[in-house]
Formats: C-alpha cells, sequence, structure tokens
C-alpha cells in the first residue's frame, strides 16, 4: 500500500469516527470498564518465585510433588515474650485457644509437646551424655538390672563391681565411683519419672528448648514459640492473606490486653504476605504518580486541559483494557508483569500527544473540527500505529525466552501497548470531536 492510500484509508477512518462520535466512545468505555471489573475478579497477583522460574522445570517439578504429596510445610511463626514466663505461657495458651476457634483459617497451632503425650518415646529426646551414661551403666551392670529391677540391680551391681576390684587386690570406693553412682541415680529417677507420664527432663532441640511442662522456648528461654498452620481462602489476591490478618488481630487483641507483653509474627507466608501488599500499594502509587505527572505535563506542553485529560482518560481505559486481557491469559501477574501499567503509560502516551498536537495545529488555521481529525489521523496516523507496532512486537519478542516471568511480562506489556493504540485512534479521536462541538 502506498503512503497516498494510507493516507487515504486514515482520513476514512476518521470520517467513519466523525459519524457517530458518541457511540464510539460509549461502546470503548463500556467494553474497557467490563474488562476492568472482569479483571478484577478474576485476575489474581502472584509473588511466589516459582511463578517467575516456571512450573515445568525439574527442580520445580520436585518441589511441587512434595508439597502436593505432604501439604505446604511452612508454618506462621509466632514469638511471645512477656513480662514473666507465666505470662509467656498465658499468652500462648490463650493464642491457641483463639486459633482453634477458627478451624475455617487454621489447621492447627504447635507449641506444646505434653509428658503424657511422650510416651516409651521420650527416651530418644535425651540430651547425648545422658544417653552416654545410660548405656554405660546398662553395660555394666546389666545382669543385676534383669535381675533386682532397676535401683536395686544398679546398687547391686555397683557392689560386686566393688567386691571385684577388692578381690583383686584393688583399692576400695573412689570419688568418682560416687559421681557415678550419683548420676546414674539421677537417671533413673528421669527415666522413671517418663516412664510414669510425669515431668520429664528438659529436652534439647536445635536452637531451642522444651522446659519441663513441654513448652518449646528459644535458646534464651525468654521466648516461647508457636507454629501455626494456615488454611487457604478461595477468594482474594493472595489466598494466605485472611488467615495471616485473622491472625494478626488476635495477636493485637491480646496485645491490648497485656501492654507490657511483646509477640511477632514471621515465617514465609507472612513474609509473602507482607511482600503482595507492598507490591499492591506500591504499584497503584506509582501508577497514579506516573499519571499524575504525565497528564501535568502535558497541560503545561500543550497549553490546554481538555487535551491532556482526554488523553489521561485513555489510558485509564487502556490499563483496564490491559487488564482484562490478562485476566484471560496467563490469569494472573507475578512481579514482573505487575509494571506493566507504567509501560502503557509511558508508551501509550506518546500516541495521544503526536494526535493531539495535530489535531491543534489543523484548529489553529481554522479548519472545521472534521477536517482537522482527518488531517491529523491521515497525518499521524501511520507513524503512531507504525512506533507502536514495532514497541509491541519487541515486547511480544519474550514470549520467545525460557524465563516465564519475562514471557508474561513481554505478553502483558505488549497487548497493553495494543490497548493504548487502539483507544488512542479511536476513542480519544472521537472525544476530540465531541469536545470540539461543545
Amino acid at each position: 500500500m502506498s503512503a497516498r492510500a494510507g493516507s487515504r484509508a486514515w482520513r476514512a477512518w476518521a470520517r467513519l469516527l466523525a459519524r457517530r462520535p458518541l457511540a464510539v466512545v460509549l461502546t470503548g468505555s463500556l467494553c474497557c470498564a467490563l474488562a476492568g471489573l472482569y479483571a478484577s475478579h478474576s485476575l489474581s497477583l502472584r509473588t511466589a518465585r516459582i511463578e517467575l522460574t516456571g512450573r515445568d522445570l525439574p527442580f520445580a517439578r520436585r518441589f511441587l510433588a512434595l508439597e502436593e504429596e505432604f501439604g505446604d510445610l511452612n508454618r506462621i511463626v509466632v514469638a511471645i515474650r512477656g513480662v514473666s514466663r507465666a505470662e509467656t505461657v498465658a499468652l500462648a495458651e490463650a493464642l491457641a485457644e483463639r486459633v482453634r476457634a477458627e478451624p475455617e483459617r487454621f489447621g492447627g497451632v504447635f507449641y506444646r509437646v505434653g509428658p503424657e503425650e511422650l510416651g516409651g518415646q521420650a527416651l530418644l529426646l535425651l540430651p547425648q551424655p545422658e544417653l552416654e551414661l545410660a548405656q554405660g551403666l546398662a553395660e555394666g551392670f546389666c545382669e543385676g538390672w534383669a535381675r533386682e529391677g532397676a535401683l536395686a540391680g544398679l546398687l547391686g551391681g555397683w557392689a560386686e563391681a566393688l567386691e571385684a576390684r577388692l578381690a583383686a587386690g584393688g583399692r576400695g570406693p573412689e570419688p568418682g565411683d560416687a559421681l557415678l553412682f550419683a548420676q546414674g541415680e539421677a537417671l533413673l529417677d528421669d527415666l522413671g519419672a517418663l516412664a510414669a507420664g510425669q515431668e520429664p527432663p528438659a529436652l534439647q532441640a536445635p536452637g531451642a528448648a522444651w522446659d519441663q511442662a513441654g513448652y518449646l522456648w528459644t535458646a534464651d528461654e525468654q521466648t516461647l514459640i508457636l507454629l501455626v498452620a494456615f488454611r487457604e481462602a478461595k477468594a482474594g489476591l493472595d489466598p494466605r492473606a485472611a488467615s495471616v490478618g485473622a491472625l494478626r488481630r488476635a495477636v493485637a487483641e491480646l496485645q491490648a490486653a497485656h501492654p507490657g507483653a511483646w509477640v511477632g509474627l514471621t515465617g514465609k507466608p507472612v513474609l509473602e504476605v507482607d511482600e503482595l501488599a507492598t507490591y499492591e500499594r506500591d504499584s497503584l502509587r506509582s501508577s497514579a504518580v506516573a499519571l499524575v505527572s504525565v497528564t501535568l505535563l502535558l497541560v503545561c506542553a500543550l497549553r490546554r486541559l481538555s487535551g491532556p485529560l482526554l488523553i489521561g482518560f485513555c489510558l485509564l481505559l487502556s490499563v483496564a483494557a490491559t487488564l482484562g486481557l490478562a485476566a484471560l491469559w496467563p490469569g494472573h501477574l507475578n512481579l514482573l508483569a505487575v509494571v506493566f501499567v507504567l509501560v502503557v503509560i509511558g508508551l501509550g502516551v506518546d500516541f495521544g500527544i503526536h494526535l493531539v498536537g495535530r489535531f491543534d495545529e489543523a484548529r489553529l488555521r481554522s479548519a472545521d473540527p472534521r477536517a482537522a481529525l482527518e488531517e491529523a489521523l491521515g497525518c499521524s496516523g501511520p507513524a503512531i500505529a507504525a512506533g507502536a507496532l514495532t514497541s509491541a512486537g519487541a515486547f511480544f519478542g519474550a514470549l520467545l525466552t525460557g524465563f516465564k516471568g519475562l514471557r508474561e511480562f513481554g505478553a502483558v506489556a505488549g497487548c497493553g501497548v495494543l490497548c493504548a493504540l487502539a483507544l488512542s485512534l479511536s476513542v480519544l479521536p472521537a472525544l476530540l470531536l465531541l469536545l470540539d462541538r461543545g
């Protein structure tokens, strides 16, 4: 198609828009509004790192298989520190009751291993020195234990060992023998308590310790740890946000009742929920700042108010239309694709600047609004379309990469540029005609 034929086609498009400008504006606005409404119900924002790398990679498939078999192994970690240990335990018990009272939000809470729950397995949690002592006692006095029982067998075995030593010409009892006997007696007391289901000795865990009541403390024995299992909600951008929010409300109520206490939340679910809130807040803020800044700069450059406002309105429609397309595919926004709004504003404003500038130039020569629009589209339309198509093609080139996050960003940004092009060449010219007629 020659340049003259192309110009005639754009002028014919301008005449078509001039016939029903109000219908064009209403139709375009309604379609974009419906697309934005659909996106508000269907589009999600995924901040997980696996959404960037993709779920089809070998290591990602192994991780997903593990999660499918065992569920999400991540838990919300709650750290509680009260004025005293008694207050800390009371806060933990109260928070655990709140968690159990909301089974639709939480799957359970773990913070204590009671003595009654250990049964015959408590010996496995004894510190290694005590286990080594028990092994030595068992090897030295196993016959006495089997014949006379635990404490009597220990005494009898110790007596037999002394008699054997004296018969061989050795010396009598030594200080180390008394110490060994005292340690063995204390160990037997601990084992007897465990067998009876009573309070066990202090049990050790990496970086933490269980006290005799079974509560899990940090190494400094000042902070009590709770692990809360969450349930994912079906609605909302993040399915874990409802559980994290409910737990934070419960924590706030407990802290209000105990001003001197400190309660903190952490863990992967909490961090990812906070990341999502940060992305959502900052993306909206940056997009609003970008749109307002661009509009103010256009007001200063074009020395008029209506044209920049119309351009800003079309950019809003472009964002809504792009969100609707993103809700169709890929169905969500990742950490990269969420910045597409800035791309649409930064590139889409150029299309409106060229069109409005050419239209104003024609109107300064006292041309009829319809004739001015034909001249503006005939002269600027081909250049605007070429620039938009090349920019969109560059973004669509990311579809050829193996990085899932970049592919989705390229698709969304490319669709955003095309939406901005379509609205700049349809709704914006119709708005210019309607405004100029008034």
